[in-house]
């Protein structure tokens, strides 16, 4: 009798987790995912990273190089497509937008100053920052790294490593989708709730890498020099999203460059290098144009 008692217990208590349940869902009518939030277009103003081109010719220790230089840009710009806006579990309920949503402007020129100072023979520390004014308003750069050297009576050779600080401005437009999932089950729906648009400006923090390759041949006038690099810029930042408090949007984009160019020494102390870059955006598809040519000219004076 006392068994039969407490499975009757049992099964009211059951019943009335049942209809408190049932309740909940009445009143509430859904359970909801994490919202899903997708870059419908992205335009960014603001350089390419760039550090100047660092030849090796010669003992650098104790000696510091003073670099002014300069990049034309020319106004250009280029689009492409990012992952941001292609969400596979957005894909059972249509197709969304997948076309270039990155537009990047770049400015007229770029101009800088760097710092090189030889801690060895092999090892030098290099610092530098960069301006430019796009519409009126002005983008400053910096940038700070560890570079290894080597050489011998006709070749010398750089790699350096360093991170990067820039100032990027930024007009987004962000769609916000929210999967609802319905009770009692009956299938899913994609509820398109609202537009997020947002604009500002932003300093990003990422790294650089450039290997340097150079001729030093003292009875030859002029000599040659080869970069190749990679650089990342975030475009995109999770702080943009601000009053949505969900989603993630965070993202970057890595640039490879190819510099090749001619250098020779104006005096004892100072020389002149004329290149072009040869830019690749790389972390997305659909880019163009391709490559971004833009020449440079700076001027090293040691101290």
């Amino acid at each position: 009798m006392e068994t039969v008692s407490r499975v009757k217990v049992v099964l009211i208590r059951a019943l009335v987790c049942v209809l408190s349940l049932a309740a909940s869902v009445d009143q509430w009518g859904c359970v909801s995912t994490r919202p899903v939030v997708l870059a419908r277009s992205v335009d960014i103003a603001g350089p390419i990273h760039q550090v100047p081109v660092t030849v090796t010719d010669g003992n650098m220790k104790g000696k510091l190089m003073l670099t002014p230089h300069i990049e034309f840009s020319g106004k250009k710009s280029f689009y492409g497509t990012t992952g941001l806006n292609d969400n596979t579990d957005l894909q059972q309920y249509g197709n969304y937008d997948s076309t270039n949503n990155v537009n990047w402007t770049l400015p007229s020129y770029v101009a800088g100053l760097s710092l090189d100072y030889g801690l060895s023979e092999a090892v030098s520390l290099s610092a530098g920052a960069t301006y430019t004014d796009m519409n009126g308003s002005e983008s400053y750069e910096w940038n700070g790294g560890l570079a290894v050297c080597f050489q011998d009576r006709i070749f010398g050779g750089r790699l350096e490593a360093g991170a990067q600080w820039q100032d990027i401005r930024y007009n987004v437009i962000l769609d916000r989708y929210e999967i609802v999932n319905y009770w009692p089950p009956d299938g899913s729906t994609t509820q398109y709730l609202y537009s997020i648009d947002r604009y500002g400006k932003f300093l990003t923090a990422n790294f650089y890498c450039d290997l340097v390759l150079n001729t030093k041949v003292e009875s030859s006038p002029v000599n040659g020099f080869v970069r190749a690099g990679y650089g990342v810029t975030s475009i995109l930042s999770n702080d943009m999203l601000r009053a949505t408090e969900d989603g993630d949007i965070a993202t970057s984009v890595g640039f490879y460059s190819l510099t090749p160019g001619l250098f020779f020494d104006i005096t004892r102390w100072n020389r002149l290098l004329i290149g072009c870059d040869f830019i690749s955006p790389a972390g997305m598809t659909s880019t163009s144009p391709r490559w971004l040519i833009m020449p440079l000219v700076q001027v090293d004076f040691t101290i």
